[in-house]
């Protein structure tokens, strides 16, 4: 959820409170999580704003254990909240995991950034995230991204 991209009405953020900075950096993830279970979500199909990916933004160094780590606490009271049972928040954690260690992958990957793609899928090694258990949505390309980034090393620096 890209935050330009969301209405959400007035009484729905008095209830349930703007970003919870204790979480750290994916507060807003938080909120949403906390939005979305309680009064649901709508999607439309219409593009509502543009979004570059520039080494220069925030969100460049937001793959590393911190952010698991975050994230885990997120899903940890999504599933405390008992909205949904736990099964399947636990199923879409896995999901969520895979699909934001590939995309960091990614992005390395299409610059030629082996070496940095390979510690990226690192990520996997974290107790969190293996925890949960493979994403069989996202296994076929995460096979694919360990096998583009074989043998790739760090340059001395």
């Amino acid at each position: 959820m890209r935050e330009p991209t969301a209405v959400v009405r007035r009484t729905a953020i008095e209830k349930e409170g703007l970003f919870d900075t204790s979480i750290g950096g994916p507060a807003d993830t938080d909120m949403w999580v906390r939005l979305f279970s309680r009064y649901g979500v709508r999607c439309l199909p219409q593009a509502t704003c543009a979004y570059t990916i520039h080494e220069a933004a925030a969100t460049t160094g937001m793959w590393n254990s911190g952010t698991i780590k975050a994230n885990a606490e997120i899903f940890d009271r999504a599933v405390a909240s008992g909205v949904v049972p736990e099964p399947t928040i636990r199923r879409w954690q896995a999901d969520w995991y895979h699909q934001f260690i590939l995309a960091g992958a990614y992005r390395r990957l299409r610059q030629g950034r082996r070496a940095e793609a390979r510690e990226v899928l690192r990520l996997f090694d974290q107790p969190d995230v293996r925890d949960v258990g493979v994403s069989p949505k996202w296994l076929p390309v995460r096979v694919a991204f360990a096998a583009a980034t074989a043998g790739a090393r760090r340059k001395a620096s």
